[in-house]
């Protein structure tokens, strides 16, 4: 009987204190976040060792386009990044209330007004004929 008291007593703190640290604790130290690179990691110039049985020398069939996508990627990421930051300020400046809200067309170009055009005129692309009547 004394050793099981003498258990009961050992055991039951301690699995209060687990019991405290997995409700306390949300997620456990060791699980961190995978890490992801935001760069390839193979070089593109790896490819040069491939197998080309076509015409193009192995940098202008595989390199090269990798290299150019890679560009053409950084581009649009920090482009939608900028229409991402550029919609929010304006979301933010509507909800303040600091910019009127324009009708539909007020800005365009479609809606200058003081220019005329006529049908077929080529005037602006060709110069003007010349016709000479002096008798030359």
């Amino acid at each position: 009987m004394a050793n099981r008291d003498r258990l009961l007593s050992v055991l039951v703190p301690a699995c209060a204190a687990v019991l405290m640290c997995l409700f306390c604790v949300p997620t456990c130290s060791a699980q961190v976040r995978r890490y992801q690179p935001r760069t390839p990691t193979l070089s593109p110039y790896l490819n040069l060792t491939l197998f080309n049985g076509g015409g193009l020398p192995n940098y202008y069939a595989y390199v090269r386009p990798e290299l150019h996508q890679q560009a053409l990627n950084e581009r649009e990421q920090a482009l939608t990044r900028q229409q991402g930051q550029t919609i929010q300020r304006l979301q933010n400046e509507i909800q303040r209330g600091t910019v009127p809200i324009a009708e539909t067309g007020t800005g365009s170009w479609f809606m200058t007004l003081g220019t005329r055009t006529s049908y077929l005129d080529t005037t602006r692309y060709y110069p003007a004929v010349r016709v000479n009547r002096g008798g030359r």
